[in-house]
């Protein structure tokens, strides 16, 4: 963590000092007082650590970071206890005396002090100390979820007992009049719509010429940018970047400024030396161009405001050398014309003045329907035409530029200080101009599209608004009770009394059928007016306005009837039945309350400060409930009923942060042990290997093994049964954890198995098979090790971040969710890539080695490792698929979950209207 390390480099630091100080051999003089500078300096630095730690430790308080605050107390106690702050008085005087020898001493137990609290800092918690406190946050958010789960139930059932029907029915039938009022106005907006489109016929005409037109202008700009590319691609090709250059030297030139004349004189001499073989008599007037530029900018006087003055005489040379260069480039440009690309300008052109034509043509067929709809396709089209018409004015100067170069004597049309660009620039120009055009014309189709889509969005919140009401009729109607019918059941016998309600199960039903079909319906007008037909959705909206119309008749009425009964007595609870029931909410409120109580005790004993607060008012807008509901004040209870809820959502939201917390530091211990634990096998599976490679080469090729060998291939054989062993516990730990780690680590352990087996007995193999067995096992080693690297690396930089940053789940983000593996599945792909890529590089060995070996002897060695080599491909490969399988069924699983809380979240009122200003 970031507080860790900055807090041990200081200490590290301080030790680093310390150690320099007591190593230092004894001095006089000069020497001395270097010495006891330096010690002063160290004890200053160390009391300014002190301090960082303390506040530091109270932050972490602040935070509810108890672990970690309770470390860094921990380390400052044990400053404390041994005094180090106060030591150095002593220490400075015993070595202002050079007849002392103490001081050496005091130095070493200094230096052995700060190392004692260096490692209390480095201290790593203990995995089983992870583990219960994780366990015990695991217990507590899974009390805390209860308690809200049952909270809101006793809310519920408070708003259920307290019910007024007609106040329900009241509320049903102002928000179903609300909604026909917005339908009536959207239906009203869509006549509008479909009265501006012309009749399905002349619509259709309209459409397909203008598409046609469209598909003219999308032909023309293609052809004229290809013009252009060509023109572009002459142009360098005869005279390089001689145009640009020029462009930006004079600009330099008038802007007076030092630096960039100097500039410019450095890109005309790149230019230069471009041509100096393709236009010979352009590459000379650039060289002198380049020359008077650079004599301009030394003769330049920088003045205090950092502006240049160039001197008369030089700035007029510097004038005149760029006037000759533009003319060479104008010389140089007549060379080598194109005739067919002037033709083209001039063809183009006369399409481009049809095209203005036929889009003027469509703007006034436009402007002879009314709407503001039509008026913005008429503005459009006229724009268009205009744009074009531009187009064919540059086309035509284009084709006219072209021919003058053309002809060498032609006089310039252009002064000699512009440097001529053939028919580029006009070219340039008139595809702008196109692409002008095609920008007006698509900008208001999808104004128009724009439009279609908001009246569909508005249709749709409708549609979603009528739903919500067909859903929320259902609350209106009495809750099935013991021994009523149930659907498709008869009905009760007459004279048998309807239970309490605003409405009955029929009413509810015919009301539910209303707005179920107005939905229906509003459903075909989205539909309609997303495919921008607005007469089709018209009829559509008046059926949904007419069934809307019918559900507030039957809601209103529900409503007068359940007035009705409601006056009469024998359907009113009695005053002790009313009593009855508030008491026992109160009497559960209660309990609720003395439960959230007792679990804030637990979580206080166990050092859970995270989450106190929120309990802490959780508790109190439990205990206000309960008053109100002692006094009969429903409506105050309900809501003190909903807060106890919010604050337990944020209480188990704490604890889950705190949990997420103590996973990535259970995360990080696992990560450190299991790195020293593949560290330790990868030094020994080395030095197996070694071990085997030194045996073979003292072996000499002799069949036997010889005598003198034998004790050491018995420890070999030995080691590798050893470390297969440690190699099963290993996986045994981590099959919970990650599975791709183990399935390698298993590979290992198949090979130390069988290099056991071929060093055991008389005659042991220790052949080329056998090293490459033992290298394999260092490269699997490797490779996990490098795996874990990384993942440690994102650990350190994500929490880094986070500290940086304070981060905290975003709202609305789903809490509490299962947690994440020991390693990403993005590191185990990572790990597999370079397994493969090892597979690969051998194979590539083992073929060169074949090619240049034709020992028959190694011919099996070599089939025996492409077997093993075509062995592990698979097996990759199978394991590839396999994880890519499980990171999809996770990522579903994810998706799913999330649906689930977006829907458990969703509120019980519809979105705010799209574009209703809400």
């Amino acid at each position: 963590m970031q507080w860790r390390t900055s807090i041990v480099r200081a200490l590290v630091a301080a030790l680093l000092a310390a150690t320099a100080i007591a190593a230092a051999p004894p001095s006089r003089g000069d020497d001395r007082d270097r010495v006891k500078n330096d010690q002063s300096q160290l004890f200053d630095r160390l009391s300014s650590l002190r301090k960082r730690m303390e506040r530091l430790a109270a932050k972490l308080d602040a935070e509810g970071k108890v672990r970690q605050s309770a470390l860094l107390r921990k380390a400052i106690s044990e400053i404390d206890a041994r005094n180090l702050e106060s030591r150095k008085d002593k220490l400075i005087e015993l070595l202002n005396d050079a007849r002392n020898l103490q001081a050496p001493e005091q130095q070493d137990q200094l230096l052995s002090d700060l190392d004692a609290v260096l490692e209390l800092l480095l201290d790593r918690p203990a995995l089983n100390e992870l583990e219960q406190q994780l366990a015990d946050l695991k217990k507590s958010i899974a009390d805390v979820a209860k308690l809200k789960h049952e909270q809101q139930k006793l809310r519920e059932q408070t708003e259920q007992a307290t019910a007024d029907p007609t106040r329900q029915l009241a509320e049903l039938s102002r928000q179903i009049a609300e909604v026909l009022e917005k339908q009536q106005a959207l239906r009203q907006e869509t006549e509008r719509a479909a009265r501006e489109q012309p009749d399905p016929p002349r619509q259709a005409v309209e459409e397909k010429e203008r598409a046609q037109l469209e598909q003219e202008l999308d032909a023309l700009a293609q052809q004229q940018r290809a013009v252009v590319d060509a023109l572009a691609a002459q142009q360098t090709k005869q005279v390089g970047q001689a145009p640009e250059v020029i462009d930006q030297a004079k600009h330099a030139l008038a802007r007076g400024q030092q630096e960039e004349i100097a500039e410019a004189a450095r890109r005309l001499g790149e230019a230069r030396e471009e041509l100096t073989g393709a236009a010979p008599k352009l590459a000379e007037a650039l060289r002198k161009a380049e020359e008077s530029l650079h004599e301009a900018a030394k003769a330049a006087d920088s003045r205090p405001d950092g502006e240049a003055a160039i001197p008369r005489d030089s700035q007029q040379a510097a004038e005149q050398a760029l006037a000759q260069a533009s003319a060479a480039l104008r010389e140089a440009l007549a060379r080598d014309r194109d005739p067919q690309l002037a033709a083209k300008e001039g063809e183009f052109a006369e399409q481009a003045a049809k095209l203005a034509k036929e889009f003027e043509a469509q703007a006034a067929r436009s402007a002879e329907q009314d709407g503001a709809a039509r008026e913005e396709r008429r503005v459009a089209e006229l724009a268009a035409a205009k744009a074009v018409d531009e187009a064919r004015h540059e086309l035509t100067e284009a084709k006219a530029a072209e021919q003058a170069l053309a002809e060498p004597d032609a006089a310039p049309s252009a002064s000699e200080a512009d440097p001529p660009r053939g028919g580029l620039a006009d070219a340039k120009h008139a595809l702008q101009k196109l692409v002008q055009a095609q920008q007006a014309l698509a900008e208001q189709r999808e104004a128009e599209a724009r439009r279609a889509e908001a009246l569909a969005a508005r249709q749709d919140f409708l549609r979603a608004a009528a739903e919500q009401l067909a859903r929320g009729s259902q609350r209106t109607a009495p809750p099935p009770q013991e021994g009523q019918p149930q659907e498709g059941q008869p009905p009760p016998q007459a004279g048998q009394p309807t239970p309490p309600g605003a409405m009955t199960p029929d009413q509810q039903k015919e009301l539910q059928t209303s707005l179920d079909a107005a939905s229906k319906q509003m459903e075909q007008a989205t539909q309609s007016l997303n495919q921008g037909q607005p007469q089709q959705a018209e009829p559509q909206q008046q059926q949904a306005e007419a069934n809307l119309e019918k559900a507030l008749q039957q809601a209103n009425q529900a409503a007068q009837q359940a007035a009705q009964k409601a006056e009469q007595s024998e359907l009113k609870k009695s005053a002790e039945q009313q009593r009855a029931e508030t008491e026992r909410l109160s009497a559960r409120q209660k309990q609720l309350e003395e439960e959230l109580r007792d679990l804030m005790q637990r979580m206080k004993d166990k050092k859970q400060k995270n989450g106190q607060p929120q309990g802490a008012a959780a508790q109190g807008s439990m205990q206000r409930a309960k008053q109100e509901l002692d006094q009969s004040d429903d409506e105050d209870a309900i809501e003190q009923q909903k807060q106890a809820e919010k604050n337990l959502e944020e209480m188990q939201q704490k604890l889950e942060q705190e949990e997420e917390l103590y996973q990535d530091l259970r995360s990080e211990e696992l990560l450190f042990r299991l790195k020293e634990s593949l560290k330790g096998l990868r030094t020994r599976a080395a030095a197996l290997h070694d071990g085997i490679v030194e045996v073979d080469v003292e072996r000499a090729g002799a069949e036997k093994l010889p005598r003198r060998l034998r004790p050491k291939v018995e420890k070999l054989s030995a080691d590798a049964e050893a470390m297969n062993k440690e190699n099963g516990e290993l996986i045994a730990k981590l099959e919970t954890e990650s599975p791709t780690f183990p399935w390698v680590l298993q590979k290992n352990g198949g090979d130390l198995a069988e290099l056991h087996e071929r060093l055991s007995g008389r005659d042991a193999e220790t052949g080329e098979y056998t090293q490459i067995l033992a290298d394999d096992v260092v490269t699997r080693y490797e490779r996990l090790l490098q795996a874990l690297d990384e993942e440690m690396k994102r650990h350190q930089e994500a929490a880094k971040e986070a500290e940086k940053q304070e981060q905290k789940p975003p709202e609305g983000q789903p809490q509490g969710q299962q947690r994440q593996p020991l390693v990403p599945p993005v590191a185990e792909l990572l790990l597999l890539k370079r397994l493969e890529e090892d597979v690969q590089d051998d194979l590539r060995s083992l073929r060169a080695e074949t090619r240049e070996e034709a020992d028959a002897e190694l011919l099996d060695s070599r089939l025996q490792l492409l077997e093993r080599l075509g062995h592990r491909h698979s097996e990759l490969t199978e394991m590839f698929e396999k994880l890519v399988e499980n990171v999809l069924k996770s990522a579903d699983e994810a998706d799913a979950a999330e649906a689930d809380a977006a829907e458990a979240d969703a509120p019980d009122e519809p979105p705010d209207e799209p574009g209703d200003g809400r």
